[in-house]
């Protein structure tokens, strides 16, 4: 599982949670629907908000630059 990688782009908190716990924070990533219709871009935001603040900065953007070497 260390190689595989979630987006965040869920419609609960309770999915958000569960992809933390399953994936681990190092796997878990702030994707984007966009220019996708359907999806709740502001919702997303908010759930990954909501988790604790060194998870919430690694999903938003320290998993991505680590991943990406940006």
């Amino acid at each position: 599982m260390r190689n595989v990688y979630c987006d965040s782009v869920v419609f609960r908190q309770d999915a958000l949670d569960m992809a933390v716990s399953c994936f681990g924070t190092d796997n878990v990533l702030y994707g984007s629907d966009y220019p996708h219709t359907i999806g709740d871009p502001i919702g997303c935001l908010a759930r990954v908000d909501a988790l604790a603040d060194g998870v919430r900065d690694k999903v938003r953007s320290r998993n991505a630059q680590r991943i990406f070497n940006l």
